[in-house]
């Protein structure tokens, strides 16, 4: 194993943990932000459940700065695909507003785990 391989390991370990860490910590906070409290408090609770997907971000940027320019173009590529599968989505969920509740913290991680995914297969076929 390489040491991109390790890093690229622990990237994918990082991203996708910190993913599924926001999306419980944001199923978790939600009936506190729905009830009735002072607008400091619900400002402190959504910050405070935005701190995973910063993990993410912060894992992301410590990857970028020690890979080669391979990887960094397998990790822009990957971004390039994520941001055209995202539009997509935000528009199919656009229409979809009008029939049903749309819950955008479940968007941000989709789009997460669709970097990672993105990445993986990127680095697979190249």
């Amino acid at each position: 194993m390489t040491k991109f391989d390790r890093l690229s390991a622990r990237y994918t370990f990082e991203a996708l943990s910190a993913a599924v860490l926001f999306l419980a910590v944001s199923y978790f906070v939600q009936p506190f932000l729905e009830a009735d409290r002072p607008l400091a408090e619900l400002a402190g609770l959504a910050a405070l459940s935005v701190l995973p997907m910063a993990l993410a971000m912060w894992s992301v940027v410590r990857f970028f700065r020690n890979v080669d320019e391979r990887e960094r173009h397998i990790l822009a590529t990957a971004g390039a695909i994520t941001v055209m599968a995202g539009v997509l989505v935000a528009m199919f969920l656009a229409k979809l507003d009008g029939v049903l509740t749309v819950n955008l913290n479940y968007y941000a991680a989709f789009l997460m785990i669709f970097w990672t995914g993105a990445t993986l297969i990127v680095r697979w076929r190249s």
